[in-house]
């Protein structure tokens, strides 16, 4: 048939949605901020990425949606294949007046990352309504568990640890939870092992590297060269 024949002479795609969701001012800007000096930067084996540039003033929060695009080159944990994979990041923000909308954008084909200030605990952060949001609408996808302000000194990270591992057992029966991190934005503390984490998490997802037709890509590099054109034209 005229499709299968498409996607004979196909390419394949390693393209996935990376979702940073849940309440305001717990840092998901900062942590988007962080994965992209870790890229940047060359990510280390162990886990910490370049600090933040002295004087960086703490992002504002996000109004509605700020998507944007990521793309990294990353070797397969498992067989050791080098892939190239581009992530398009949805930061969404966190004020309850946007909840009802960002409903419409919760699908699959992503990875979720549910981030939280270990200051605070996850019930005061409401990780459960967004682990719950994100079930309801793709149960299939993958759910990361993201605790920020590690470097804070309220922060005992052996005791988070262990409240948080009391969770995880009743966490993972009803989500499908794929990781748990606690991160420094700041510092750069165990940025790069998430970024890692995420990759090899993406390239187990079925629909990663999935072939579509050359001329679906010819088509989306028009639309994105018509889009910079009206772009210049305001």
């Amino acid at each position: 048939s005229f499709m299968s024949d498409q996607l004979k002479s196909g390419e394949r795609s390693f393209r996935m949605k990376l979702m940073f969701v849940g309440q305001e001012n717990v840092g998901k800007t900062s942590v988007v901020r962080a994965m992209k000096r870790a890229i940047s930067g060359g990510l280390s084996g162990g886990g910490t990425a370049p600090a933040a540039p002295p004087g960086e003033r703490p992002p504002l929060s996000t109004d509605g949606i700020d998507i944007e695009t990521i793309t990294m080159q990353h070797a397969d944990s498992i067989d050791q294949s080098k892939h190239v994979l581009q992530f398009t990041v949805l930061d969404f923000a966190g004020q309850e007046i946007y909840y009802a909308t960002h409903q419409v954008f919760l699908t699959e084909r992503a990875i979720y990352m549910v981030v939280w200030d270990l200051r605070k605990t996850p019930k005061e952060c409401r990780v459960d309504y967004w682990l719950h949001a994100i079930t309801a609408a793709a149960p299939k996808s993958p759910i990361f568990l993201v605790g920020t302000h590690l470097d804070d000194k309220s922060v005992d990270p052996k005791k988070v640890l262990s409240n948080l591992e009391a969770l995880l057992p009743q966490y993972k029966k009803r989500f499908r939870i794929r990781g748990l991190e606690m991160v420094s934005c700041i510092a750069g503390e165990n940025i790069s092992a998430m970024v890692t984490n995420i990759c090899n998490a993406a390239l187990r997802e079925p629909t990663m590297g999935a072939k579509f037709p050359t001329s679906h890509f010819i088509f989306e590099e028009h639309l994105q060269i018509r889009r910079n054109q009206l772009k210049e034209a305001n």
